[in-house]
C-alpha cells in the first residue's frame, strides 16, 4: 500500500483527519492526486525541519479555525 493508498482509507474513517504527505519519490501527477484525496500539504524529501513545523502549524491553525466557524453556526 502507498501513502495515497493510506491517505484514502484514513479519510474513509475519519474524514475530517488532517493529512500532510511526505516523500521522496514526488511527481506532479502524485502531488495532483494528494490535493484530489484532500491532503493538506505535500512534502518532498529531503526537507528542513523548520518546513515541516510550519506546515504543521498550518494545519493545526486551519483545523482549529474550522472548528470555530461550526461551533459558531451551530
Amino acid at each position: 500500500m502507498d501513502g495515497l493508498e493510506v491517505l484514502r482509507q484514513a479519510k474513509r474513517i475519519n474524514p475530517d483527519i488532517t493529512a500532510i504527505i511526505i516523500t521522496a519519490h514526488g511527481t506532479v501527477d502524485t502531488a495532483i492526486e494528494a490535493a484530489r484525496e484532500a491532503a493538506f500539504d505535500y512534502l518532498l524529501r529531503p526537507f528542513f525541519i523548520a518546513e515541516l513545523e510550519v506546515t504543521t502549524q498550518r494545519s493545526l491553525d486551519q483545523r482549529r479555525l474550522a472548528q470555530e466557524n461550526r461551533e459558531l453556526q451551530g
